[in-house]
């Protein structure tokens, strides 16, 4: 994967400037617009390829990152400010985001789906 973001087709994954994995619908340089859909709720967001810092993911990747919401980094900082943890259309105690995600570290069903994308990814 090129990590220049201007070389994001339709199609591609990448990282929006809320931290979540997308697949591309849309990719517009010229008008400085990438729209796509996210692998955490569904919804379509765009994006400023020059000003928002979208990143280019694999596949694999964005399924990492999907499985692992919210990004353990966006806890520590809310934890260390005293916020609510930002999460898609809604905002959550700290507690409540560590929770999520230590559950998802003990349930083997993300495990075993990010085990075959991975093994997918390697084929």
């Amino acid at each position: 994967m090129d990590a220049n973001p201007s070389k994001i087709a339709v199609g591609d994954f990448y990282e929006d400037c809320t931290c979540q994995p997308r697949v591309c619908v849309l990719a517009d340089h010229d008008a400085d617009e990438l729209a796509g859909i996210s692998l955490i709720t569904g919804d379509v967001g765009s994006c400023s390829v020059k000003h928002c810092g979208v990143v280019p993911l694999t596949a694999v990747q964005a399924v990492e990152i999907a499985l692992a919401w919210p990004p353990q980094h966006i806890i520590d900082f809310a934890r260390e400010n005293d916020q609510l943890v930002p999460i898609p259309g809604n905002r959550v105690p700290v507690e409540v985001a560590q929770a999520y995600r230590d559950g998802l570290a003990a349930n083997p069903v993300p495990a075993y789906r990010l085990g075959r994308v991975q093994a997918d990814a390697a084929e």
